[in-house]
Protein backbone atom coordinates (compact mmCIF):
# COMPACT_ATOMS: atom_id res chain seq x y z
CA UNK A 1 0.00 0.00 0.00
CA UNK A 2 3.01 2.32 -0.22
CA UNK A 3 2.48 5.37 -2.40
CA UNK A 4 5.14 7.61 -3.85
CA UNK A 5 2.84 10.61 -3.89
CA UNK A 6 2.63 13.42 -1.37
CA UNK A 7 -0.31 14.54 0.69
CA UNK A 8 -1.43 17.93 -0.63
CA UNK A 9 -2.94 20.78 1.32
CA UNK A 10 -4.22 23.93 -0.31
CA UNK A 11 -6.50 26.83 0.54
CA UNK A 12 -9.94 26.75 -1.03
CA UNK A 13 -12.29 29.58 -0.22
CA UNK A 14 -12.79 29.83 3.53
CA UNK A 15 -11.30 26.39 4.12
CA UNK A 16 -8.59 24.00 3.09
CA UNK A 17 -8.58 20.95 0.88
CA UNK A 18 -6.44 17.96 1.82
CA UNK A 19 -5.86 15.13 -0.63
CA UNK A 20 -4.55 11.89 0.83
CA UNK A 21 -3.14 9.82 -2.06
CA UNK A 22 -3.78 6.47 -0.38
CA UNK A 23 -6.52 4.02 -1.31
CA UNK A 24 -9.33 4.47 1.24
CA UNK A 25 -9.95 1.83 3.88
CA UNK A 26 -12.85 1.84 6.34
CA UNK A 27 -11.94 1.88 10.03
CA UNK A 28 -12.15 -1.55 11.58
CA UNK A 29 -13.24 -2.28 15.10
CA UNK A 30 -10.40 -2.72 17.56
CA UNK A 31 -9.90 -6.30 18.64
CA UNK A 32 -9.19 -6.83 22.30
CA UNK A 33 -7.29 -9.83 23.57
CA UNK A 34 -5.56 -10.58 26.82
CA UNK A 35 -2.35 -9.42 25.09
CA UNK A 36 -3.68 -6.01 24.13
CA UNK A 37 -5.67 -4.17 21.50
CA UNK A 38 -5.04 -4.42 17.77
CA UNK A 39 -6.67 -3.59 14.42
CA UNK A 40 -7.00 -5.66 11.26
CA UNK A 41 -3.99 -5.89 8.93
CA UNK A 42 -5.47 -3.83 6.09
CA UNK A 43 -6.55 -0.99 8.36
CA UNK A 44 -3.24 -1.07 10.29
CA UNK A 45 -1.26 -0.84 7.02
CA UNK A 46 -3.46 2.06 5.88
CA UNK A 47 -2.95 3.91 9.20
CA UNK A 48 0.82 3.46 8.89
CA UNK A 49 0.83 4.83 5.32
CA UNK A 50 -1.33 7.84 6.15
CA UNK A 51 0.79 8.63 9.22
CA UNK A 52 3.88 8.55 7.00
CA UNK A 53 2.24 10.95 4.54
CA UNK A 54 1.24 13.26 7.42
CA UNK A 55 4.73 13.16 8.92
CA UNK A 56 6.29 13.96 5.53
CA UNK A 57 3.91 16.92 5.21
CA UNK A 58 4.70 18.18 8.70
CA UNK A 59 8.45 17.91 8.11
CA UNK A 60 8.03 19.77 4.80
CA UNK A 61 6.43 22.69 6.63
CA UNK A 62 9.66 23.34 8.53
CA UNK A 63 10.56 22.81 12.17
CA UNK A 64 9.17 26.17 13.26
CA UNK A 65 5.79 25.82 11.54
CA UNK A 66 3.82 23.20 13.45
CA UNK A 67 0.68 25.28 13.93
CA UNK A 68 -2.68 23.61 13.52
CA UNK A 69 -4.73 25.00 10.66
CA UNK A 70 -7.85 25.18 12.88
CA UNK A 71 -6.78 24.92 16.55
CA UNK A 72 -10.17 25.94 17.97
CA UNK A 73 -13.74 26.53 16.92
CA UNK A 74 -16.49 24.67 15.15
CA UNK A 75 -15.72 23.16 11.74
CA UNK A 76 -17.64 21.85 8.77
CA UNK A 77 -16.12 19.02 6.75
CA UNK A 78 -16.74 17.23 3.49
CA UNK A 79 -15.03 13.93 2.74
CA UNK A 80 -14.83 12.35 -0.69
CA UNK A 81 -13.83 8.68 -0.70
CA UNK A 82 -12.58 7.57 -4.13
CA UNK A 83 -12.06 3.80 -4.17
CA UNK A 84 -10.63 1.52 -6.83
CA UNK A 85 -13.27 -0.37 -8.80
CA UNK A 86 -12.91 -4.14 -8.37
CA UNK A 87 -12.36 -6.20 -11.50
CA UNK A 88 -15.87 -7.62 -11.15
CA UNK A 89 -18.70 -6.05 -9.22
CA UNK A 90 -22.43 -5.68 -9.58
CA UNK A 91 -22.43 -2.73 -7.21
CA UNK A 92 -22.54 0.91 -8.30
CA UNK A 93 -20.70 2.05 -5.14
CA UNK A 94 -17.73 0.83 -3.05
CA UNK A 95 -18.09 -1.65 -0.22
CA UNK A 96 -17.67 -0.39 3.33
CA UNK A 97 -19.84 1.76 5.56
CA UNK A 98 -19.49 5.45 4.77
CA UNK A 99 -19.23 6.29 8.49
CA UNK A 100 -16.26 3.92 8.89
CA UNK A 101 -14.41 5.57 6.00
CA UNK A 102 -15.15 8.95 7.60
CA UNK A 103 -13.97 7.78 11.04
CA UNK A 104 -10.68 6.50 9.62
CA UNK A 105 -9.94 9.86 7.99
CA UNK A 106 -10.92 11.93 11.04
CA UNK A 107 -8.93 9.74 13.44
CA UNK A 108 -5.73 9.97 11.42
CA UNK A 109 -6.06 13.73 10.89
CA UNK A 110 -6.59 14.13 14.65
CA UNK A 111 -3.53 11.99 15.47
CA UNK A 112 -1.39 14.02 13.06
CA UNK A 113 -2.29 17.31 14.81
CA UNK A 114 -2.06 18.88 11.35
CA UNK A 115 -5.52 20.37 10.97
CA UNK A 116 -7.53 20.39 14.21
CA UNK A 117 -7.09 19.61 17.89
CA UNK A 118 -9.86 17.02 18.00
CA UNK A 119 -12.40 15.78 15.50
CA UNK A 120 -15.15 16.71 17.95
CA UNK A 121 -14.72 20.24 16.51
CA UNK A 122 -16.60 19.02 13.44
CA UNK A 123 -20.23 20.00 13.88
CA UNK A 124 -21.33 19.54 10.23
CA UNK A 125 -20.19 16.83 7.84
CA UNK A 126 -20.92 15.41 4.43
CA UNK A 127 -19.41 12.20 3.07
CA UNK A 128 -19.49 10.82 -0.45
CA UNK A 129 -18.01 7.52 -1.59
CA UNK A 130 -17.59 6.51 -5.20
CA UNK A 131 -15.46 4.46 -7.53
CA UNK A 132 -12.51 6.14 -9.24
CA UNK A 133 -13.11 7.27 -12.81
CA UNK A 134 -10.96 5.97 -15.66
CA UNK A 135 -7.39 7.21 -15.15
CA UNK A 136 -8.11 8.49 -11.63
CA UNK A 137 -6.12 7.06 -8.73
CA UNK A 138 -7.92 6.04 -5.52
CA UNK A 139 -7.62 8.75 -2.87
CA UNK A 140 -9.37 10.63 -0.10
CA UNK A 141 -10.23 14.31 -0.33
CA UNK A 142 -11.11 16.24 2.81
CA UNK A 143 -12.38 19.79 2.75
CA UNK A 144 -12.55 21.63 6.09
CA UNK A 145 -13.69 25.16 6.94
CA UNK A 146 -14.70 27.10 10.03
CA UNK A 147 -18.43 27.47 10.62
CA UNK A 148 -20.75 29.37 12.89
CA UNK A 149 -22.01 27.49 15.89
CA UNK A 150 -24.64 26.59 16.85
CA UNK A 151 -25.56 25.10 13.51
CA UNK A 152 -29.17 26.29 13.82
CA UNK A 153 -28.02 29.82 12.97
CA UNK A 154 -27.45 29.08 9.29
CA UNK A 155 -28.69 26.99 6.39
CA UNK A 156 -27.48 23.39 6.71
CA UNK A 157 -27.35 23.10 2.91
CA UNK A 158 -24.46 25.58 2.95
CA UNK A 159 -22.00 22.68 3.35
CA UNK A 160 -22.86 20.78 0.15
CA UNK A 161 -22.91 24.04 -1.83
CA UNK A 162 -19.49 25.11 -0.51
CA UNK A 163 -18.09 21.64 -1.18
CA UNK A 164 -19.41 21.64 -4.75
CA UNK A 165 -17.84 25.07 -5.33
CA UNK A 166 -14.48 23.76 -4.10
CA UNK A 167 -14.77 20.83 -6.54
CA UNK A 168 -15.51 23.24 -9.39
CA UNK A 169 -12.44 25.30 -8.42
CA UNK A 170 -10.42 22.08 -8.37
CA UNK A 171 -11.61 21.19 -11.89
CA UNK A 172 -10.71 24.70 -13.11
CA UNK A 173 -7.12 24.21 -11.87
CA UNK A 174 -6.61 21.07 -13.94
Amino acid sequence: MVTSKQLTIRSEGAGVSIVIPAPPVPASRPRVTRFGVYYGKTYSAWMTEVRRLMADTLSGRGAGNTELLFPTGALMAAVEIVAARPVTTKRAWPRGDVDNFEKAVYDEITKSQLVWTDDDQIVEAMVVKRFARAGEAPHIRLWVAPTDYPAETHDFMQLPQMYRRSLEEDDDDE
